[in-house]
């Protein structure tokens, strides 16, 4: 390997390694998630998909005219129960998901009774909260139900905590969880299909809701095969039913947000009590109970609006999984990644080699342009969804490296040249060689018409013979210094000293027409 390649090589790796501890190192530092999340918001914005609303599924929503004409929030169970019989009996949805939770009895005991009767009549499945902060004092409220009765496997993520249903409502019928992976900044993109409390593995809302409707409550874990299929799949219904969830190595599937941020019909709880509701919009419909209402506070952030309702993150999830289109991360992402980083550094040192600093810089920065747009044709033509984020980082390292190797570079060149030339050639030559780019150690002879000046002392011998030997060193030192100044100052090179003679030449390092004239001035 040649000197000129060696810098920016060692640079390159330096900055791969870098990139790589950055991004794949537990650092304490959410920065990078942050930029990340937004990648993925800008691709899940400009997702294709239909816009079309969504008729298999509808929120009914208790939002303020509910309040307004229902009371305040909580309202008393038997009004609950008696929504959700309308919704089953009268307007026959397939089935009602709450996404609320009632982890103490209510006041009214008949009307709790009537509650439990309700969801135990169906199909009715509940919801769950756990909580995965790793640390900190963790929640036990209620009682979980829904439990799978195998074993789950080791990358379900693990609970300490949850708030649940009582006991007597938890009893009566299934539930799912509603506990999504909230990003550093607070974002929703994520959410495990399953969740581990005391070595049982509970469904998530729409997972468990699914399953109701298929019948089979018990979804299967297969391991992913292909090293472009996820890590792990998630089975619902019979081997042939096509319905399964794409899970990563952290437990976690992707929430789909394509299609607009108006996806689903919102109905009005007062509404269906009422009775005002259109049939035809809920019958054989799936229905997620949830609030828009502000004072409920159940609104989180997605890439479609900072306030969306938390009941929409379950829906979507359900439509992705029933329309087969969840993206996942492929079970070799790492190596293909690592691929894409070192081909990034790759032609980062080459372009570093064959091209100035500002064209290399706008060819790394369009290099990464191109890894952005294939990243987004990955996700939506083939649902892949690779991390945006690493290659980045690494452009920015290498550009940032073979900045800093080059203008060391070019500072060490020049010291050199100064170094080798300071005291032959004027000022303004040594500037115009180094700006060439010139290495002083790989400059070549060629031959040329130049113009040669010797000068000496009349009188030297006789001089030298009545002057001590500082006085005379003293005088040559004044003598050489006054003529080299004059030599520069014309455009000269000084080529040697030869005891009280001086020899310079016009014409060379640089081409000088006027090299003749020059010297004799």
């Amino acid at each position: 390997m040649s000197a000129g390649l060696r810098g920016p090589m060692l640079a390159a790796f330096v900055s791969l390694a870098l990139g790589l501890g950055v991004i794949r190192g537990d650092l304490p530092w959410n920065g990078l998630e942050v930029l990340a999340g937004a990648l993925y918001d800008a691709r899940a914005r400009l997702a294709s998909g239909s816009s079309d609303r969504d008729a298999r599924i509808v929120v009914v929503d208790i939002d303020e005219a509910s309040l307004r004409a229902e009371g305040a929030w909580p309202w008393p169970r038997r009004r609950i129960a008696r929504l959700i019989e309308q919704l089953v009996e009268r307007y026959g949805v397939s089935l009602v998901a709450l996404d609320i939770l009632f982890p103490e009895r209510g006041r009214d005991r008949a009307g709790d009774r009537q509650l439990i009767e309700a969801v135990a009549k169906g199909p009715v499945v509940l919801a769950q909260a756990f909580d995965r902060r790793a640390q900190g004092a963790s929640p036990v409220r209620g009682a979980p139900s829904g439990g799978l009765a195998h074993s789950p496997p080791p990358w379900v993520p693990r609970a300490r905590g949850l708030i649940a249903n009582h006991p007597r409502l938890a009893a009566a019928g299934v539930a799912g969880h509603i506990t999504p992976v909230v990003a550093a900044d607070g974002s929703i993109r994520r959410v495990p299909p399953l969740i581990r409390y005391n070595g049982t593995a509970y469904p998530a809302l729409p997972v468990a809701a699914l399953s109701q409707l298929l019948g089979q409550p018990e979804p299967q874990w297969v391991p992913g095969r292909h090293w472009l299929g996820p890590a792990h799949w998630l089975r619902l219904g019979p081997p042939g039913s096509g319905l399964r969830i794409p899970v990563d190595r952290q437990g976690a599937a992707w929430i789909p947000y394509a299609g607009g941020a108006k996806r689903f019909r919102y109905v009005s709880a007062t509404e269906v009590l009422a009775g005002e509701v259109d049939p035809a919009i809920l019958s054989g419909v799936v229905v997620f109970v949830g609030s828009t209402a502000l004072g409920l506070a159940d609104r989180v952030v997605t890439p479609w609006n900072v306030r969306t309702p938390g009941v929409e993150v379950h829906a979507r999830f359900l439509a992705g999984i029933l329309d087969g289109n969840l993206a996942h991360t492929p079970r070799a992402a790492p190596w293909l990644l690592l691929a894409v980083d070192g081909l990034l550094a790759l032609l980062a040192v080459i372009l570093h080699q064959r091209l100035g600093p500002v064209a290399a810089a706008g060819a790394l920065l369009g290099l990464a342009g191109l890894w952005l747009g294939t990243n987004f044709a990955l996700w939506h033509g083939q649902r892949l969804a690779l991390p945006p984020l690493e290659p980045l980082v690494v452009a920015l390292l290498l550009f940032g490296s073979l900045l800093v190797t080059r203008l060391s570079r070019a500072e060490r060149r020049q010291r050199q040249l100064y170094r080798q030339f300071a005291a032959y050639v004027p000022a303004g030559v040594i500037e115009r060689l180094a700006a060439t780019g010139a290495d002083p150690r790989e400059l070549e002879a060629e031959r040329t018409e130049i113009t040669v000046l010797f000068a000496d002392l009349r009188g030297f011998t006789e001089m030298a013979e009545g002057l001590a030997p500082e006085a005379l060193a003293h005088l040559m030192q004044r003598v050489f210094t006054e003529l080299t100044r004059v030599v520069h100052a014309h455009g000269g090179t000084l080529d040697k000293y030869m005891g009280d003679a001086l020899m310079a030449f016009w014409g060379a390092p640089e081409p000088d027409p006027a090299h003749a004239a020059r010297a004799v001035a």
